[in-house]
């Protein structure tokens, strides 16, 4: 029989797991709050370099100011959409209230390869709807030449 010293080292480590699991979750979190942020710091400069230039260089890369643009209304979008993944996480873990708001504290500890994983994700996202929409469309077309051989 296992005495009771056993059962509480095992319960300080999953305690111990616990926590750690949800610091790291924590982080991943902070990580996708930070996207807009660091994604505009991004754009930013991009902006700058292009205004740097002379206008004789800025005329030849003209379409770019354009791009630059829609990219930061894209960032926009892209953050309405993580703010709807990170809403659901308040109560994830058991007497725990997760923050699902960044704040510059919680950002210090960002790196470029957080950021680059919160990018690899907001793709995956659109490609898994592209291949959703594609997918449904295939299916209706189907189902619209079944309907019709059936008449």
């Amino acid at each position: 029989m296992a005495d009771k010293n056993t059962y509480d080292a095992t319960a300080a480590n999953d305690d111990e797991d616990e926590l750690l699991e949800q610091k790291h979750f924590q982080h991943v979190i902070d990580a996708f709050l930070y996207y807009r942020t660091s994604s505009q710091i991004q754009v930013h400069r991009k902006q700058q370099s292009v205004k740097s230039l002379s206008q004789q260089h800025q005329s030849l890369i003209s379409g770019l100011k354009i791009r630059l643009e829609r990219m930061m209304k894209a960032i926009d979008v892209n953050y309405e959409f993580i703010k709807d993944i990170v809403l659901c996480v308040d109560e994830m873990f058991a007497n725990s209230q997760m923050k699902n708001d960044s704040s510059k504290d919680d950002c210090e500890s960002i790196t470029s390869d957080d950021m680059d994983r919160v990018r690899t994700t907001l793709r995956q996202c659109v490609r898994v709807h592209y291949v959703s929409v594609f997918v449904i469309g295939q299916w209706k077309e189907l189902q619209n030449e079944n309907n019709v051989m059936n008449q």
